[in-house]
């Protein structure tokens, strides 16, 4: 087997043989390779050479040499690529919003931190800079004030390490008390104007001069039945 690890080294395979007149092709998983890119043949086909691999470059290879008679196969030659987590991917219950988690008091979170790496990558999760978990997964069965905080998840392994950007863990902000007082509705008995004043104003008016104009039309009403009794009171009797 063949370590090398991710952009850092290059590998160089060789197929020995001592036959001559021969042909001498390479192979990838069965797939047949040709020279190209960062994979390279010498002129003759003998040696198979890799620059800074990749783990893509993973896998089983090996050489067959042919010549008019048929072809042997050598020995498979195994690749491992060693590479360390390229990124740290974070969830959460409650689902966090722009990185922040908001709980009340006595409800449970969970995190969860992935990482992909190789070798398999050891996972921790820290809060406020300290550690307070060695798992992938990390719970708060009930959440407490001194559960509040800034957490981050750390992935590492032989090549390298990774952190995560910080989730924040906090309370519902309390709502603030509004001490102004709302619109005070108008009173719609003194709070005419315009038109309907105006409308108003004139039947106002209508109606006292409807009443004065009543009295009077009683007033004359008497005094003409007076007048009339008057009158026939002087004339003499038959």
């Amino acid at each position: 087997m063949t370590v090398a690890v991710e952009n850092v080294d290059s590998v160089v395979f060789t197929c020995n043989t001592n036959e001559t007149n021969i042909t001498v092709l390479w192979y990838e998983g069965g797939q047949l390779l040709h020279g190209g890119g960062r994979l390279e043949l010498s002129s003759n086909n003998r040696t198979l050479t890799i620059r800074l691999v990749r783990r893509g470059d993973q896998g089983i290879y090996f050489c067959r040499v042919w010549n008019e008679f048929g072809y042997q196969t050598s020995e498979i030659i195994q690749l491992t690529v060693l590479y360390g987590p390229g990124s740290v991917v974070t969830s959460s219950y409650p689902k966090a919003n722009k990185g922040t988690i908001v709980s009340d008091l006595n409800y449970s979170v969970v995190l969860q931190c992935l990482a992909t790496a190789n070798p398999r990558p050891l996972i921790s999760w820290s809060l406020n800079g300290n550690v307070c978990g060695s798992r992938d997964k990390y719970i708060i069965q009930r959440l407490a004030q001194k559960d509040l905080g800034n957490y981050t998840c750390t992935a590492q392994n032989s090549v390298g390490l990774m952190i995560s950007s910080p989730i924040q863990v906090q309370l519902p902000q309390p709502l603030s008390e509004d001490t102004d007082t709302g619109p005070i509705e108008p009173d719609p008995v003194y709070s005419l104007s315009g038109g309907p004043a105006i409308c108003l104003t004139i039947a106002g008016i209508v109606g006292i001069i409807t009443f004065i104009g009543g009295i009077v039309y009683s007033e004359r009403k008497k005094e003409e039945l007076w007048v009339s009794l008057s009158l026939e009171a002087l004339q003499p009797r038959r």
